[in-house]
């Protein structure tokens, strides 16, 4: 699962770089709220149907508090185009956690593992940001389990 996640982040990354190359249009936001896919705080690159985010969760063990943090990379689809005026649409994203599934027992047993989580929601976007909600599932080597999201995304820069 570690080398899958790996190679995530290295799709990710590649992609990345060749979309903000070639792209003729896009923005990146700030975004911040709640989500294993886009972290509280990370960044996203849109342009037409499709964004890029790098995120960062940090996070604690279920019973012990012991601090742990979950990076992610995630891909998304939009039914909205960037720089487009339409303001309510929907949103597809596949992305990978690096501590997505943490467990803690009694015994003082603990697992953290990676996860991939797919999540479909609805969006709003105006001009300077957009706003999400969504839900899906996260999947990791010993099963699966749901996820909810909800984000606010800045516009910092742009380009026509």
């Amino acid at each position: 699962m570690k080398k899958l996640f790996r190679l995530f982040m290295v799709l990710v990354f590649v992609g990345l770089l060749s979309q903000q190359s070639q792209a003729q249009d896009g923005a990146v936001y700030v975004n911040g709220g709640y989500s294993w896919s886009k972290g509280v705080i990370g960044a996203e690159w849109k342009s037409g149907h499709w964004g890029l985010a790098l995120g960062y969760m940090p996070t604690k063990m279920p019973m012990s508090g012991n601090p742990v943090a979950s990076v992610s990379a995630a891909v998304s689809i939009y039914s909205i185009p960037q720089g487009d005026i339409d303001m309510f649409g929907w949103y597809g994203t596949l992305a990978a956690a690096s501590a997505g599934y943490r467990m803690e027992n009694s015994y003082g047993q603990s697992q953290v593992e990676t996860m991939t989580i797919l999540t479909g929601g609805l969006m709003m976007d105006i001009d300077l940001f957009y706003f999400s909600f969504g839900a899906g599932y996260g999947f990791y080597a010993g099963g699966s389990t749901p996820t909810l999201e909800v984000t606010l995304g800045i516009k910092i820069w742009e380009k026509w």
